[in-house]
Order: structure tokens, then C-alpha cells, then sequence
């Protein structure tokens, strides 16, 4: 995906454009638009998944919250925009 199909993306999921704007900007300096991107961290052992690159750390509460099933789904960029939207939000 490239910076503006992220901001819309972001659009499309409810978020202001400045919200839009600054988290397409995180995603882009993240994953560069990958969805299937994927980064384990050496020190701690853990990953972060898809164009918002979540971290592991965030895998049971988006389960938890019917969010994902598995880290797999972040792999989606609409999934991956809500797991954001959660992570950020709680």
C-alpha cells in the first residue's frame, strides 16, 4: 500500500484526517506499506505484525476483544487498522 491508500484507509475506518494523516505517516515509517511485514524484536523476544507493525504484546486483548483470532488476520490492512485504532485506544 502506498501513504495515501493508508490514509484512506484510515478515513474509511472512521478516524479525523489528522488522526489519518499522523497514523499513515507511524504506518508508512513502520512497515512501508506492508501488510505482511513482520519484525521480531531480538531483545525481547517479540513481534509486531502488519502495516502498523502491532506488537505481540497486544495479541490477547485484540483476541480477547473479537478483534483477531490470531496474528495471522493482522496480515489484513482493514483488521490491521482496527487492531491500531484498539491499541491506541486502550
Amino acid at each position: 500500500m502506498n501513504i495515501q491508500e493508508i490514509y484512506e484507509l484510515g478515513l474509511a475506518q472512521g478516524w479525523d484526517e489528522d488522526d489519518a494523516f499522523y497514523l499513515a505517516q507511524i504506518a508508512w515509517a513502520e512497515s512501508d506499506g506492508d501488510p505482511h511485514a513482520v519484525y521480531n524484536e531480538p531483545s525481547d523476544g517479540s513481534s509486531s505484525y502488519g502495516i502498523w507493525q502491532i506488537n505481540s504484546i497486544h495479541l490477547p486483548k485484540l483476541i480477547e476483544a473479537g478483534i483477531i483470532l490470531s496474528a495471522a488476520d493482522l496480515a489484513d490492512p482493514i483488521v490491521n487498522a482496527t487492531a491500531a485504532y484498539y491499541v491506541g485506544h486502550h
